[in-house]
């Protein structure tokens, strides 16, 4: 939440509730469930209309509409050849902080996000003497529960680092060596390859042609460089994730002097031996492929962006080995250098994020779900010099997603508003089996109500989960003791905004007494105040 928003929101919060059984919700992203009963609420729910539950993974608020244009915000300029980019809560104060490398002014940076509105930056230098910079990854690699973190360098570095956090307000950092000989370094990413559940390191060699991953030998101090493909040539991606369900990780990753898109599979688990499996080919200059669950079958695809204005993606049919189907999404994206996955306006689709040199641009793909070559392009921005990377990020923490990107021709790292809300919203829960019992019963939630807007529950019960009749009146705060219900339960959200501000929904608890027949305690609503 926000702490910008804290004087204009209601916190729903209670205090004193005594239950003998009860069931809690706190996410949704699994997205609709079987509406058969089930004895607890889980990550699902039954239909939705206008809700964002996939955005963000913890947090219900409406879904939204692209804006006619997005409006910029500057985090930082003259930066030359700003080019790595994350977006994360760095410091655990609950917003949204980016990390940034520059090439050719040797920096690695983190911009903390001071939670205000309008939003402000406070620069944090962490290298001002790391050429090169191409890719940047938060991790805790020490395992000391702070975050530390790891990069990769083009010329004239040509190597992969990784920095240690120290602690401290700000922190304070200790360079270290993963590799001092990786020539021309594109991209890299941090994956347990051998199991041993501790980070490894993965990254691409433009001119050496190749692929490797270094094993951490433990806690960081120590690697050992492996081979994973040294004929690949003009190296630029790679991407861990489990491709074949035999939970250890494979490698997706992208030959821009071949064109092609490759798996890596990894044979025995332990990163020591890999079998080729090409995905797809005639993408000239291919420089990014990434894995999400596109079409929202549980099974993780791949999409990838090329300099020869390809973008492609490729649907996951399961099997074994696994079978691909290839499908476009634009052949006129020019200079396409990074992309990644997501649901960027809350409808429930995931979509695509690009970063394209040749045209200076950040698009936005809106995904059609009925169709696999359906997508809507929608330009975040036309005139961002050299765009190399685009991340997404819930900037302000208003519970929309926000786009972050990186102009080394400009020297900026900037973020967009591109969205707004839509004005109503419904979603219905799975249907909950209480069991036998007789008595009480509430329900309560927490969640943050901006002004203009507003947040409602309603319940209903019944002992046929396949008719349950009409809904109870709707509640604007929790309630306990409403009369009894039947076996099976359900509730209803309903959510509305007249502003640029959603209602965020954070947990929904329903309680009911049990056999003991212990009566819950008449929850009180708590006003919000300002941290």
């Amino acid at each position: 939440m926000s702490r910008f928003l804290l004087p204009l929101l209601v916190i729903l919060a209670l205090v004193g509730f005594i239950s003998a059984e009860e069931s809690t919700q706190t996410d949704w992203s699994s997205g609709p469930a079987t509406a058969a009963p089930r004895t607890a609420f889980e990550n699902g729910f039954t239909e939705s209309s206008g809700i964002s539950w996939l955005t963000i993974p913890g947090q219900m608020v409406l879904s939204s509409d692209p804006l006619e244009t997005p409006v910029k915000h500057l985090i930082a300029d003259g930066h030359d050849g700003a080019y790595g980019l994350y977006a994360t809560d760095f410091d655990g104060d609950g917003d949204i902080d980016v990390i940034g490398t520059t090439d050719r002014s040797r920096e690695v940076i983190i911009w903390f996000n001071s939670g205000t509105s309008p939003v402000t930056w406070t620069e944090h230098v962490v290298d001002n003497l790391y050429s090169g910079g191409t890719s940047i990854h938060p991790v805790d690699m020490d395992d000391d529960g702070d975050l530390d973190l790891v990069g990769a360098a083009q010329t004239p570095g040509n190597n992969v680092m990784w920095w240690r956090n120290e602690g401290g307000n700000p922190p304070t950092w200790t360079r270290l060596t993963i590799e001092s000989n990786h020539p021309v370094a594109c991209n890299l990413f941090v994956a347990d390859i051998d199991g041993d559940g501790d980070p490894d390191v993965i990254s691409t060699s433009w001119s050496g042609d190749y692929i490797a991953w270094w094993r951490n030998e433990g806690e960081g101090e120590n690697w050992s460089r492996i081979m994973i493909d040294d004929q690949f040539p003009d190296a630029h991606s790679a991407f861990a994730f489990d491709a074949d369900g035999d939970d250890d990780n494979d490698i997706v990753g992208t030959s821009a002097g071949s064109g092609e898109v490759a798996l890596f599979l990894n044979d025995r688990g332990d990163g020591t031996s890999w079998t080729r499996q090409v995905i797809g080919t005639g993408m000239a200059g291919v420089r990014y492929a990434t894995v999400a669950d596109i079409d929202g079958d549980g099974l993780p695809d791949i999409a990838a962006a090329a300099a020869n204005g390809q973008i492609r993606w490729w649907r996951n049919e399961g099997g074994s080995p696994v079978v691909w189907t290839e499908y476009s999404v634009d052949q006129s994206c020019f200079g396409g250098h990074y992309l990644i996955v997501d649901d960027l306006n809350g409808d429930g689709a995931n979509d695509l994020l690009v970063a394209a040199w040749v045209t200076d641009s950040i698009s936005w793909y809106i995904q059609d779900p009925s169709d696999p070559e359906g997508w809507e392009r929608i330009e975040v921005e036309s005139s961002f010099t050299d765009a190399l990377t685009a991340f997404p990020a819930d900037i302000d923490g208003d519970g929309d997603l926000d786009v972050v990107g990186t102009s080394p021709g400009l020297g900026e790292i900037a973020w967009w508003e591109i969205t707004d809300f839509v004005p109503i919203g419904t979603l219905q829960s799975t249907v909950l089996d209480l069991g036998e019992h007789q008595g009480v019963n509430g329900i309560r939630w927490t969640a943050s109500v901006p002004s203009e807007s507003s947040l409602t529950l309603s319940v209903r019960s019944s002992d046929d989960p396949s008719n349950f009749g009409p809904w109870s009146p709707e509640f604007g705060s929790p309630v306990g003791m409403l009369l009894p219900w039947k076996r099976y339960f359900q509730y209803r959200i309903m959510m509305t905004s007249e502003g640029a501000h959603t209602p965020l929904l954070n947990e929904v608890t329903s309680f009911w007494n049990g056999p003991d027949g212990v009566r819950p305690a008449v929850p009180r609503e708590i006003p919000a105040t300002a941290d």
